[in-house]
């Protein structure tokens, strides 16, 4: 066998634009005909969180995004889609040869150590925010998580090599082609890398080419990624992902009618019969198919392609907010409503070839669908298209009940293509990562997925709740408090689980969605019910009826529930007084002791009410808060101190919500609307930010009997600060701050020197920053006033305040500051001012916000300026170039 390259000898990153899947290719199609305008945004998620990377893995992957930028479509590309995709029309190809990424824009990218040394193998979670137009943004998920994977399998998994990858996959290839299983490739998004894949290809073609003239039923159909069907000569393969329909329900905000609308638009695109699998379980197969039986409209759109010569600049704009999408009214009424046409209108699921399982339970997915065939009265052989977790024995027993429930089978297979290595140094399995890429807001509204996985662990979390209530007993006070909780979850996933697919109105089935997820996310309080515990108890005391919401009238349940009084805390901003935290980590206990003592004083000492103290915090943040002002010896201190607190009791609890921004405040938002709604809940103490989005949420509740009172130490904008009684606010004996702290900004802060010209203007000395860097400080919102001047007094401030800066990032802070124009001009006698005083740039066309005379002789393009350049050589010897005005986006200062 010859020897394998060495992973620097082999190409690495992205250099096609094909090189992602078909459908990525097709829903782009659909949107430049019909949603060109649509802003969207795209959140990133490792759901394994113990295999993360380190800072040289980040380094690597930055540089590898902005590649991203030079991609564009071949001569040679161009004229294979024309050729082998004829559902791509003439306006679609012409936008794609002109079309370019522009990551620098659209792409966030950061990394958040567990434990910053500086050192290139400290390891840490990786932040990837995707912003822009739907048109725009949606080529990036397919390249970003293959990055994501080779960067980590680049820099952090390195005991592994390519030896033997073809012959594996060759022999896969041959067993499911023995097997008589027809089978695509589907592995781009998490493969190992490039080569891997190209490796992978090989391997199953050069099975697909032995096997013929065997007389075996099965076959290689293809791979969904464009740029190897093109390389290898197979088809492309590929329909429509999830992220098609999520973005219609969140655009029209009508998820009641999402998948129909859906469904019409890509029918209206494409035409009947053509990319015809339809992808079932975006918000659950049973709503899906509710939808699919419905008539087509009678007109098809895709017979046509009037404008012939649109251009990217100018797209053909169908849906908007404003607008109203597609009539529905066809489609509502039934199949055997009169028609012009002799027959009847078809029904989608006539229309299309087949449907696709990628989430559930694959054997359940073919009886359901069974059955829905039948009801329907069709009698045309579909397609069934597996794609969820395959492996070959998995393929031979789907393809057995499909075949024998009349079905034809086939099969997308991805990771165990794609990234199926062991260890060179143990042969134990080097396990891929599993990450994901997901439209999470189109239209400013949130985008949600319900797979039939979250439907099923919907019912067996149902399930396994009421097994817990039935077993509960009437004991103790604590044993009331946690018989409680499992009854207030069972009800509210109930709830939630039957508005969502009852098809409620768009906006109150996001809400309880995003409340759901937020529940499924932070199972803490049913999981604490014990059932060895509750066994133990006093079977003397009466026995607890069955809990059945649908029984029950909302009032009868809330009388059935104890009643309680919640202290709810946003951690990071109402944080933990010195002295509570002076005696870490032993203190912890007696501060919650005194909190719950406080609580139950507060509620007037009523013994039939249950007290708890719940604080959402970003415990790292906190924690390097702390010890960077000197109030504990180190961070492991304070988490220590944490640990002692959450012991003292089950009713009172620190909860880490991480380190993404603003997710104490969004999570502690939630849970005050849930608590101000619970008829159950009789005081409730907030703490966090006064401001619109709590009296927004206070105020929707007023007509409440609820007791609500605010932490004192709560900051409050200045328009609420009279609008509540003073009497609301109630104070914990010194147990919080009156100011929070924050951790050190990491570099020190530039000292600032006045320098002038001959006139007596200001001017400011030259900084040498590089592009790249200017892009990611532009992309992180660093606070000017925190890192600039040392403190920011905003209490509503939105910008970033717990990153530690290398002195980089602070020159290059810097100097997107001096973009600002200072308010007070060139006679500014400010010595902490951080604003501009010239333009920064070497070279200007005077397209910015400075004046003529606020730019350096020789700066401007074709002219001169007004102000002397000696006084800054001799301020600073370095100058610095930047391209294409990166230091000149418009920043809001505070």
């Amino acid at each position: 066998m010859a020897a394998q390259p060495k992973l620097e000898q082999l190409p690495e990153g992205m250099f096609s634009i094909l090189d992602t899947d078909l459908y990525k290719l097709t829903m782009q199609c659909a949107i430049l005909k019909y949603l060109p305008d649509i802003k969207v945004t795209y959140a990133f998620t490792n759901r394994t969180p113990d295999m993360r990377l380190n800072r040289a893995a980040y380094h690597w992957m930055q540089d590898q995004i902005i590649k991203l930028g030079n991609i564009s479509l071949s001569p040679d590309e161009y004229k294979y889609l024309k050729n082998t995709c004829p559902y791509f029309s003439y306006t679609y190809l012409r936008f794609l040869s002109s079309f370019r990424l522009n990551p620098l824009t659209h792409v966030k990218v950061s990394f958040i150590p567990s434990k910053d040394t500086g050192s290139l193998q400290d390891v840490g979670d990786i932040h990837l925010n995707i912003e822009g137009l739907w048109l725009d943004t949606i080529l990036y998920e397919i390249p970003l998580l293959a990055l994501t994977s080779e960067a980590y399998f680049r820099f952090c998994d390195k005991d592994w090599h390519y030896d033997g990858q073809e012959e594996k996959a060759y022999r896969k290839a041959m067993r499911l082609i023995e097997g008589g299983c027809n089978f695509s490739e589907f592995g781009t998004r998490r493969r190992r890398d490039y080569h891997t894949h190209d490796l992978v290809m090989k391997g199953l073609t050069r099975a697909a080419d032995e096997s013929k003239g065997r007389g075996w039923t099965g076959q290689l159909s293809g791979t969904s990624n464009v740029h190897f069907a093109m390389k290898y000569g197979v088809p492309p393969i590929g329909t429509v992902a999830h992220e098609w329909f999520m973005g219609i329900a969140s655009i029209t905000n009508d998820y009641e009618h999402a998948n129909e609308t859906a469904l019409r638009y890509w029918v209206g695109c494409f035409g009947e019969g053509v990319l015809g699998v339809a992808l079932t379980d975006t918000f659950g197969t049973p709503t899906f198919l509710k939808a699919f039986k419905k008539s087509m409209p009678t007109t098809n759109e895709a017979k046509t392609d009037s404008v012939t010569t649109l251009l990217p600049e100018t797209p053909r704009p169908a849906i908007s907010e404003t607008t109203g999408v597609v009539n529905l009214e066809s489609s509502h009424a039934s199949s055997d409503k009169p028609t012009g046409n002799r027959f009847s209108p078809k029904t989608y699921a006539q229309t299309f070839t087949g449907v696709r399982q990628d989430s559930g339970d694959p054997l359940e997915f073919v009886s359901m669908m069974r059955d829905f065939y039948n009801t329907e009265g069709i009698k045309d052989k579909k397609a069934i298209v597996f794609s969820d977790s395959l492996n070959i024995e998995r393929c031979m027993e789907y393809k057995e009940a499909a075949e024998r429930a009349g079905f034809l089978p086939r099969f997308g297979i991805g990771t165990f293509f794609t990234n199926d290595y062991t260890h060179a140094s143990n042969d134990r399995k080097s396990a891929p990562l599993n990450i994901v890429i997901k439209l999470s807001s189109a239209s400013g509204r949130p985008a949600i997925k319900i797979s039939d996985n979250l439907r099923r662990k919907i019912r067996e979390f149902e399930a396994q709740t009421e097994k817990l209530t039935t077993r509960c007993r009437q004991l103790s006070t604590e044993n009331d408090w946690e018989r409680f909780h499992a009854k207030q979850s069972h009800e509210r996933y109930v709830d939630v689980f039957n508005r969502v697919y009852g098809g409620v109105n768009a906006v109150s089935s996001n809400q309880q969605y995003q409340e759901l997820q937020t529940l499924l996310e932070n199972e803490r309080l049913a999981s604490r019910v014990s059932l060895g515990a509750l066994d133990k108890t006093n079977e003397a005391n009466q026995s607890y009826q069955p809990y059945s919401p649908q029984a029950q009238s909302p009032q009868t349940r809330s009388m059935h529930l104890p009643r309680y009084g919640i202290l709810l805390l946003d951690g990071s901003t109402v944080q933990f007084s010195d002295r509570s935290i002076a005696h870490a980590p032993t203190a912890g206990g007696a501060v919650a002791r005194n909190l719950l003592t406080t609580m139950k004083e507060t509620c007037g000492n009523d013994h039939g009410l249950l007290t708890r103290v719940c604080i959402h915090a970003d415990v790292q943040w906190l924690a390097e808060a702390y010890a960077d002002n000197g109030i504990v010896s180190s961070p492991n201190d304070f988490k220590e101190w944490m640990k002692n607190f959450n012991s003292f009791s089950p009713w009172a609890e620190i909860c880490d919500v991480g380190c993404t921004k603003d997710a104490s405040k969004t999570r502690v938002l939630e849970l005050l609307g849930m608590y101000l709604r619970d008829e159950s809940c009789h005081h409730l103490i907030f703490g966090g930010e006064v401001d619109e989005a709590v009296m927004r949420i206070v105020r929707k509740q007023e007509s409440s009997s609820l007791c609500l009172a605010f932490v004192a130490e709560s900051p409050r904008e200045s328009q609420y600060a009279e609008s509540i009684p003073p009497d609301s606010y109630l104070s914990f004996d010194n147990i919080f701050r009156s100011t929070a702290l924050l951790p050190s900004a990491g570099a020190a802060r530039p000292q600032i020197s006045i320098h002038r010209d001959e006139h007596g203007r200001r001017i400011d000395p030259r900084l040498s920053v590089n592009q790249a860097m200017v892009a990611h400080v532009s992309g992180q919102k660093y606070c000017n006033k925190k890192y600039l001047r040392g403190n920011c007094t905003y209490h509503g401030c939105s910008q970033n305040h717990k990153a530690k800066l290398t002195e980089e990032e602070m020159a290059t802070l810097t100097f997107l500051a001096r973009c600002l124009v200072c308010r007070n001009g060139p006679g500014c006698t400010d010595e902490d001012c951080h604003a501009g005083h010239i333009c920064p740039r070497t070279s200007c066309n005077l397209t910015c916000k400075f004046p003529r005379e606020q730019h350096l002789r020789g700066t401007i393009q074709g002219g001169d300026g007004g102000t002397a350049s000696n006084v800054l050589a001799a301020a600073s010897q370095e100058s610095m170039p930047i391209r294409n005005g990166a230091g000149h986006k418009r920043r809001r200062q505070h």
